[in-house]
Parts: structure tokens; sequence; C-alpha cells
């Protein structure tokens, strides 16, 4: 199973509508990184952990509906996300949707940190494009888009390019794994 958090699909051409110059190329390298991942590891299962969608139904919707014919025998599923709410009439049919998120394993996947109830199941979440940001010997700041594993939830940065990001506090019983030249790398 891939497991994404917070595409945004939509967004480009909705900012694009407004006036604002974004490249249309940020639509379909999403979608490549995508492929690429799917083939790479052999993926049958996609699991989107919300914010699929950005906004309103757009022409990178239609991108996005001829993109999930390439893949005839994977499931694609999704937990529904804030910005996902307004367009699920509108989402493909081939895309299983879960309302309150998915159980499975010892994890419960959701689009927002959520406190499950059962005690045993770790949350895995998206929503907060989580960033890191690093202090160099110089004082150069850079701040890297990151895993976030907290004692009670994890949060997966934001898989669509154009999302923007939010540095969390870390504290010393939390994992982060900075994300930069296509590696991941511990931080603390």
């Amino acid at each position: 199973m891939l497991i994404i958090a917070d595409v945004h699909l939509g967004k480009v051409m909705h900012f694009r509508k407004a006036g604002m110059p974004i490249p249309k190329k940020l639509i379909t390298s999403d979608l490549a990184t995508l492929r690429h991942l799917i083939e790479k590891h052999h993926v049958s299962r996609v699991l989107f952990l919300g914010d699929l969608f950005h906004c309103q139904h757009n022409s990178e919707w239609l991108i996005f509906e001829e993109w999930l014919n390439l893949f005839p025998n994977i499931s694609f599923e999704l937990a529904l996300g804030n910005h996902d709410v307004h367009a699920q009439p509108l989402l493909p049919k081939s895309i299983k949707v879960y309302q309150e998120g998915l159980a499975e394993g010892p994890f419960l996947f959701t689009h927002e940190p959520t406190q499950p109830t059962d005690p045993a199941l770790y949350n895995i979440c998206g929503h907060l494009h989580p960033a890191v940001s690093l202090k160099g010997k110089g004082g150069h700041r850079l701040k890297l888009p990151c895993f976030y594993l907290g004692e009670n939830y994890g949060v997966l940065p934001a898989f669509g390019r154009f999302t923007g990001d939010m540095t969390l506090e870390i504290t010393k019983k939390d994992m982060v794994f900075a994300i930069a030249e296509n590696k991941v790398f511990k931080v603390n």
C-alpha cells in the first residue's frame, strides 16, 4: 500500500483562473511522481490521507480521471479531508471513500490528527503539511518537508508540490525525518 497525504489536485488551475501565473507543469509533475512510485514499488493500493482535491471541479480533475485509467488493477482509496468534502459528489467512482478514516492493522489512517478510540491504534494522518527548520553553522536556515512521528500520531508530508508547509515544534520524544534531494534523513 502506498500512503499519500495532501495532493491538492485542482489548486494550480484554481489559482491560474484567479490570474496567478502558476506553472501548468505542476499538474502533471505530481502525477508523474505518483506513477513512478506505483510502478517502482509494485503497489496494489493507494491510500490518500485527505485533500486529494483542493477546490471545485476544474480541468485538473479531468487529467486525474484519465490518469486513473492507467491503473485499472489498483485500488485507489481516500480518507476524506477538509478540502474533499465539497468535492465528494464529483469524485471518480473508482475511488473508495472513507468518511471517518480507515482502521487497518495497528493504524488509524485519517486526514487530520485524531485520538483513536482504540488505544492500540496509532494515528497516521496528513493535513498539517509538516516541515522542519534546520540551522546551519553559519546561521543559515533551511526549511524542509518532513515526516513527523509523535507519541500519539504520525504526520506525512504534503505530497503535492504546490501546497505550502507548517513548521512543527519538536520535542525530544518526537522523531522527525526530513526530505531533501529525494533522500530521507533523521533530524533528531
